[in-house]
């Protein structure tokens, strides 16, 4: 309950991210302790999820790192 406030007070970017390895991209997320909630599944090779405004940035920093293309769809 009070994780979702937060999030909401922070602010909330709804991500699509297309990489040919997408573990990749959310065993990153579980090292760099980068939460995201709301994964869904768009194809083998993209998904899209809800991250915190401060995690879309952290994760955006490494793009060249994962081979992948981060495009924000929506945000609160």
């Amino acid at each position: 309950m009070m994780r979702g406030v937060v999030n909401r007070l922070r602010g909330q970017v709804r991500l699509r991210v297309e990489t040919d390895y997408p573990e990749r991209v959310m065993n990153l997320c579980s090292q760099r302790n980068i939460a995201f909630w709301d994964l869904q599944w768009q194809g083998e090779r993209e998904f899209t999820c809800w991250m915190s405004r401060s995690g879309a940035a952290a994760l955006r920093r490494r793009t060249d790192q994962l081979q992948c293309v981060i495009t924000p769809i929506e945000r609160r």
